[in-house]
């Protein structure tokens, strides 16, 4: 199952932090917070931004998206064997 970060949900609904915040009565620095951390997001905020962008909980990345993954020589030769064997490859984490 791919899972969306907040901040690739906000950009894919075509939404700035300013925006999401004024809909949901955060303020922006809030909503920044959570998308890069959103361990601890209080449920009902969470629900709020899963209906504003159209996603289901479940597709919601729920972590600290800033931290670095590490993966020995071999994870990422199995990593990059098992992509290209696939149909369709997604790449739902939006660079911004």
């Amino acid at each position: 199952m791919t899972q969306w970060t907040l901040k690739a949900c906000r950009v894919n609904a075509g939404y700035t932090l300013r925006q999401v915040a004024k809909k949901v009565g955060k303020n922006f620095q809030t909503i920044s917070k959570y998308e890069k951390d959103s361990t601890l997001i209080p449920f009902e905020l969470l629900k709020d931004l899963s209906e504003l962008y159209h996603v289901k909980l479940d597709d919601i990345f729920l972590g600290d998206s800033t931290k670095k993954i590490e993966l020995t020589p071999e994870e990422l030769k199995g990593q990059l064997i098992e992509n290209r064997n696939m149909e369709r490859i997604y790449y739902p984490i939006c660079r911004a």
